[in-house]
């Protein structure tokens, strides 16, 4: 996008929202450059219109783009968070737990027998393997 950016001055840029454009403030500021030395408009369905050549346009781009970001670290802490509340005391390897040994509570999958293969823990919410 931002080679043809590049190559077409004035071109706009279209999306839902500020968020899906960029994932970082690495690639906000390289899209607000390329935009405001092309004279490109970024217009969105949610967000409005962002007009990157001025300072009022990349201060709202900006501001949007963080708050994204913001959104998308605080949902990852919450679900953390919770998932270590859940599941304190599994020792098997898990989204939240990078140790290993045996899970008191584990036990088999449905068609899993002997306790053996894919399972899953009770204290946790995460698949694991159950102990053999």
């Amino acid at each position: 996008m931002l080679a043809a950016l590049r190559s077409r001055p004035g071109m706009r840029v279209a999306a839902w929202h500020a968020d899906r454009l960029t994932r970082n403030s690495e690639d906000t500021e390289e899209l607000i450059r390329v935009c405001a030395a092309g004279g490109h408009l970024v217009v969105t369905a949610s967000g409005g219109t962002y007009d990157l050549p001025t300072a009022n346009g990349r201060k709202q781009f900006r501001a949007d783009a963080n708050d994204a970001a913001y959104e998308v670290d605080h949902g990852r802490e919450r679900v953390l968070a919770a998932r270590a509340e859940v599941a304190p005391g599994c020792l098997l390897p898990c989204a939240v737990r990078q140790e290993s040994g045996p899970c008191q509570d584990a036990k088999p999958s449905p068609g899993n027998r002997a306790g053996t293969g894919p399972g899953y823990c009770l204290t946790g919410i995460t698949p694991h393997l159950a102990p053999t």
